[in-house]
């Protein structure tokens, strides 16, 4: 439903705050009417290959925090 290649646009999750800070757009978001709504971010990874950076985690962190609970955010190394 957002983001990808078919000329969707990427979600946009509002700030927590209501500000003009803090929010946050997703890479892909899949959306199923027999299952909850996955989002998918490709991430910047440490030199493993795996990890991701911090800078990546704490953006990982606001966004689990911005969906409803039960909806997931799965992140694939670049």
């Amino acid at each position: 439903t957002g983001g990808g290649q078919r000329g969707l646009a990427e979600e946009f999750l509002r700030p927590l705050n209501g500000g003009r800070t803090g929010g946050s757009y997703v890479d892909i978001t899949a959306t199923h009417p027999n299952f909850q709504t996955l989002r998918i971010n490709t991430v910047d990874t440490l030199k493993n290959g795996i990890t991701p950076t911090a800078r990546e985690l704490r953006n990982a962190d606001r966004i689990r925090s911005q969906i409803p609970p039960g909806q997931h955010l799965l992140l694939i190394p670049k």
